[in-house]
C-alpha cells in the first residue's frame, strides 16, 4: 500500500475498507483530522469572543455559519480548548 503524491491536484491514498484508491484533491486535505488546527488569526478573534463573554461551543457555532458548515471550519472544538490552553 503505497501513498504517491502529485503535486498538482492531490495524492493517492488506499482505502483499507473497500481495497480501492481514492483521489483526494488539494482543496479537501484541510478537512482530514491531522490537519485540523486553529490558525493564529482564527485564535486571536476566539480570544476576542472569549473576552466579550462567549462560550466556546457559541465561538465554533459563529465559525461554522461564518464558513457555511461545521465540516468547512477547518477545527474542531477540541482543537479550541487546546489552543487556549497553551
Amino acid at each position: 500500500m503505497e501513498n504517491t503524491c502529485s503535486r498538482e491536484r492531490g495524492r493517492r491514498i488506499h482505502d483499507r475498507s473497500q481495497g480501492a484508491s481514492v483521489k483526494l484533491e488539494l482543496r479537501f486535505r484541510g478537512l482530514m483530522r491531522s490537519h485540523r488546527a486553529v490558525k493564529e488569526g482564527d485564535l486571536h478573534q476566539i480570544n476576542s469572543m472569549r473576552k466579550a463573554g462567549l462560550q466556546v461551543p457559541t465561538i465554533f457555532r459563529a465559525f461554522a455559519n461564518q464558513s457555511g458548515e461545521i465540516e468547512t471550519v477547518g477545527f474542531e472544538i477540541k482543537n479550541i480548548y487546546n489552543a487556549i490552553e497553551k
